[in-house]
């Protein structure tokens, strides 16, 4: 038998459901600390554990386990806060007055402005040709790169640029205010 253990069958998820079990309190508190309610602390703190299960090993040799995911949850935290602070500022900007098609504050499509409410800006996205909606959707909304999005679409990179761009083109045209002659 090897000394870490491998060599028995489950001893993976076992160590797993160990650590959860021992710092997933303490990592919902700091996710608590930068999410509004309980469900969005939660949702952080599994997230942080989908890292940790997609990437194997990635602990720091001679780091200890229960600060380096204390310190993951606070970088995810982190991230997610100021994400949030942007889709509210992005959404001042366009003149929205509600969020997105949930009413969660979510944000629909840069340097598109002078629309008179979140309801039309979602229908135009709606209008939108599919590519180019989740094109747009993906890029601004889940703030995906366009090798993400190309990835999870299935189609070139050059590809997905152009969507975005045609897609954006036409919110602005649709949206924005016609000039008086």
């Amino acid at each position: 038998m090897r000394e870490d253990g491998a060599a028995h069958p489950g001893y993976a998820d076992r160590r797993i459901e160990e650590l959860i079990r021992l710092y997933s309190r303490r990592m919902l508190s700091i996710a608590s600390s930068f999410e509004s309610g309980a469900t969005a602390a939660e949702d952080l703190v599994q997230n942080v554990w989908l890292l940790v299960l997609e990437r194997p090993g990635q602990v720091p040799t001679g780091t200890l386990v229960g600060p380096w995911l204390y310190r993951v949850t606070i970088n995810m935290g982190r991230e997610a806060y100021r994400k949030r602070v942007r889709r509210q500022g992005l959404l001042r900007k366009w003149g929205g007055r509600s969020g997105g098609p949930d009413g969660d504050g979510g944000d629909p499509a840069p340097g598109v402005r002078g629309h008179g409410t979140s309801v039309e800006l979602w229908e135009a996205i709606h209008a939108l040709p599919e590519l180019q909606r989740d094109c747009v959707l993906l890029k601004v909304v889940e703030e995906a790169t366009y090798s993400q999005i190309a990835e999870q679409l299935g189609r070139a990179e050059g590809t997905i640029k152009a969507s975005v761009h045609r897609g954006l083109a036409r919110l602005r045209r649709r949206l924005e205010p016609e000039e008086m002659p």
